[in-house]
């Protein structure tokens, strides 16, 4: 992943962090002095904010929610989040992040966990929080509807249904999801 003009790359252990080092034969070398001891599972690393974010594996276990604060990585996922993650199908798991109302937020998309609500990251407040989709048909709350979010500076943030891939409009003013683009 590209984060402040490096190249963060996550192994299933380890990572590092490359820079362009100007060397015409060699040009990308890794930052001096900067190895992470700890991995990321596929499709969970994403930049949020000013850093990268992601969910961890290493040699000690998995399923912690980290941002790189400088080349060290802060666990952000709270006790209930981590249980969240546990026993998951963690390696299909995705992040994903935008911004709304002056917030940024980190969704974290847990396949096989349709019953169970998707956790948020607020970047500006510190804090997690659920949110979750009503069922009609089964009179029950749901995983949210959308796995993955993006935004723009022109348009409200969009979204892709985890059901049948219909693109959504993030709206704070629509409380109805069958509202699409």
């Amino acid at each position: 992943i590209r984060n402040h003009r490096e190249l963060w790359f996550f192994g299933s252990q380890t990572s590092e962090v490359w820079y362009n080092s100007g060397d015409a034969l060699n040009p990308f070398a890794p930052v001096p002095g900067v190895f992470i001891e700890t991995g990321s599972v596929t499709s969970s690393t994403v930049r949020i904010g000013n850093t990268v974010a992601w969910i961890n594996i290493d040699e000690r276990g998995r399923g912690v929610v980290y941002v790189a604060d400088g080349y060290v990585p802060k666990k952000i996922s709270t006790y209930a989040v981590d249980l969240a993650i546990a026993g998951s199908e963690i390696e299909a798991s995705r992040l994903f992040a935008y911004q709304q109302v002056g917030h940024t937020f980190l969704g974290m998309f847990i396949p096989g966990q349709q019953l169970l609500p998707t956790w948020f990251w607020d970047l500006e407040m510190d804090a997690w929080h659920e949110r979750a989709m009503w069922n009609p048909d089964t009179a029950a709350f749901e995983t949210w509807l959308l796995v993955d979010v993006t935004g723009s500076i022109t348009t409200r943030p969009w979204g892709v249904s985890r059901t049948n891939g219909t693109i959504y409009e993030l709206n704070l003013n629509v409380f109805d999801d069958s509202v699409v683009l």
